[in-house]
């Protein structure tokens, strides 16, 4: 750059002296300081550190089915009484607590679940929400239990298929499971 902007002044000046003018006093050429930590002038971005929409949607997702999966295998064990650590990383407040207390009843009355695991589909909708959960995380879901089945005192009962909304929010670092609003449907249409 510096060679550049003397070979610019020389021939200005020549041109200049050429045609009777004065010939213009040299100037400083003022090259730009490299950016701090880099090597040129060009600043370097560097990447956000606010995950994007879609990777929230997948960080919710991926503990739903951490939570749902977790859920379901204990469910085929009969119950439990203390929450895995899968559940614990994936769930919190209401949710891990009515789960809990599901699994602590199955466990003291002894009824079975068998068959198939259960599956369920998932797609984000973020902007719904409850009060208490972050409406970046929010999913519809829809849990298709209809190849498993509860037997219990009462008999032998197919299980359901159910469609709704899993709210999340972050606690301790990371989206957990805080409430779900589902209702048991014949099909579900996401």
């Amino acid at each position: 750059v510096k060679k550049l902007a003397s070979v610019l002044v020389v021939t200005l000046a020549l041109l200049l002296s050429a045609c009777g003018g004065t010939p213009p006093q040299p100037i400083d050429v003022i090259t730009p300081a490299p950016w701090p930590g880099g090597t040129s002038a060009t600043p370097q971005t560097t990447p956000s550190t606010e995950p994007t929409q879609e990777e929230l949607s997948a960080q919710a997702e991926q503990a739903y089915r951490a939570f749902f999966n977790e859920w379901k295998r204990l469910e085929l064990e009969g119950g439990a009484d203390e929450p895995t650590p899968i559940l614990l990383e994936n769930g919190a407040e209401k949710y891990l607590e009515g789960v809990m207390l599901f699994l602590r009843e199955q466990k003291a009355i002894g009824y079975t679940v068998d068959g198939e695991m259960p599956t369920t589909q998932v797609v984000p909708r973020p902007g719904e929400t409850d009060q208490e959960s972050d409406p970046r995380l929010t999913l519809a879901v829809c849990e298709d239990s209809t190849l498993s089945w509860h037997t219990d005192d009462l008999g032998r009962h197919q299980g359901t298929r159910s469609q709704g909304l899993v709210f999340l929010r972050i606690v301790d670092g990371r989206p957990k499971v805080v409430w779900a609003n589902t209702d048991v449907v014949e099909t579900c249409a996401l």
